[in-house]
């Protein structure tokens, strides 16, 4: 869902979830920017685990303040 939104919308939706920095921001990069896994990994020094593990853990929070 995070994907057909504008980032305009997306990113500022993602924040007001006060997520820790990392998985905030492999969130917007990932999802609001629409960069793959191996990007976000390469530019902010990260291992693609490492980036999909943040991905993960955010948005399963994100589920969890939602329902």
């Amino acid at each position: 869902q995070l994907r057909s939104m504008a980032p305009s919308r997306s990113i500022p939706y993602i924040q007001g979830f006060q997520l820790p920095d990392e998985e905030a921001l492999v969130l917007i990069e990932c999802d609001a920017k629409g960069r793959s896994v191996q990007q976000v990994a390469m530019a902010h020094s990260l291992s693609p685990e490492t980036v999909w593990r943040r991905r993960k853990s955010a948005l399963q929070k994100i589920a969890r303040e939602i329902i």
